[in-house]
């Protein structure tokens, strides 16, 4: 589909300037920050960092398997694709651009479901059928981006209460509910002022700040809570090779700094939240604040929580742990298997020690 809207694109008159404007940088903007924050929220969601959906899919694989390679490939392709896309978009937004007279600038999320649609509509030939095409992709990508939230957010949960879970079919019961959940609170969005609510969720709770925080802690617990020395030796023992110096370097100074760097600069620069001409009122601003600070203050009121509760095995808060849906065979070279209280028949949870030259128990 992107192929078919470049090449339809890049022969429309006007085509030319709407790439034109996607290349050509504004430094100006580089004070703003928003753009920053935008940036960042634009790698997290496109790579899916800070959602817990590429640790769950990665725990799927086997313990030998080459996820280095697979991140490598991912986060070229991702990169290439976005890049790809932007020309898509531009050359198409050109040719609106052209035919109306008007500068090419809009942006957010009516550059998907206004100005997009409004430019196929616009086209000489096969507008329809573009538009069809080009809303079935939008379907499509949203099934898939659902089905790594569903699956992040569902096996987490289950593993995390496995008790919960003891019944047949529980899986399917509990994803539909999940799923079912996620149907009612989406139809807030398309009412008729769902665009104002979807910017204050999309703002304050979806990207931006929340995942820079997330990403951050995230860094951190690897470099500093699990020590990056001791992640390094672990990744090198399940990949058999060594690992490359720029990845420790990631871990312990630039993904913090940059994630905390971002979010400083947009605290200096804040501005109230505005969608088109409409400025949101204060109390919003104090509602969204609300939700930002309740959902960042999970993870340091559950360490907190973790460190109480393990004061008596504190090694434990520092220890690598398969989860139900990891353990399908029996590993070699171990002797028995040890039941976690609670567990019985082959719903078992083992706590395991990784090392560079065996796997404990």
């Amino acid at each position: 589909m992107l192929v078919v809207l470049f090449v339809r694109g890049i022969t429309l008159q006007g085509a030319f300037n709407g790439i034109k404007f996607y290349l050509t940088p504004q430094f100006s903007k580089l004070y703003e920050g928003t753009v920053w924050l935008d940036a960042g929220t634009q790698v997290f969601f496109s790579m899916s960092l800070g959602l817990g959906a590429m640790q769950t899919l990665g725990s799927y694989n086997k313990f030998h398997h080459n996820c280095l390679r697979d991140c490598l490939l991912y986060a070229v392709v991702n990169s290439c694709t976005s890049i790809f896309g932007g020309f898509c978009i531009f050359s198409v937004l050109g040719y609106m651009a052209h035919e109306m007279g008007v500068p090419v600038t809009l942006g957010g999320p009516g550059l998907t479901f206004i100005a997009y649609p409004k430019a196929l509509s616009l086209m000489p030939t096969m507008s329809k059928l573009l538009s069809i095409m080009f809303f079935l992709m939008l379907i499509f990508l949203g099934l898939d981006s659902q089905f790594v939230g569903v699956e992040g957010f569902t096996s987490q949960f289950m593993d995390a209460f496995p008790t919960l879970f003891n019944f047949r079919h529980s899986r399917a019961v509990f994803i539909t509910a999940v799923c079912s959940l996620y149907y009612l609170m989406g139809l807030l969005m398309v009412t008729e002022g769902g665009m104002y609510i979807f910017q204050i969720m999309d703002f304050y709770s979806a990207s931006g700040l929340v995942l820079l925080f997330v990403c951050f802690c995230e860094s951190a617990a690897i470099a500093y809570c699990y020590g990056s020395k001791r992640f390094l030796e672990d990744l090198e023992h399940m990949l058999k090779r060594k690992i490359p110096l720029y990845f420790p370097v990631c871990w312990n100074l630039i993904t913090p700094l940059t994630c905390a760097s971002i979010a400083a600069i947009f605290m200096i620069n804040v501005a109230p939240l505005q969608y088109g001409a409409y400025v949101y009122p204060k109390w919003t601003a104090a509602l969204g604040w609300t939700i930002t600070s309740c959902t960042c203050l999970t993870i340091p009121i559950m360490a907190v929580f973790q460190v109480i509760t393990h004061l008596d095995e504190p090694k434990d808060l520092i220890t690598a742990e398969y989860k139900l849906h990891q353990i399908h065979e029996r590993p070699k070279n171990l002797s028995s298997w040890k039941n976690a209280p609670g567990q019985s028949g082959v719903a078992m949870h083992y706590s395991v020690v990784l090392d560079s030259n065996n796997i404990v128990f």
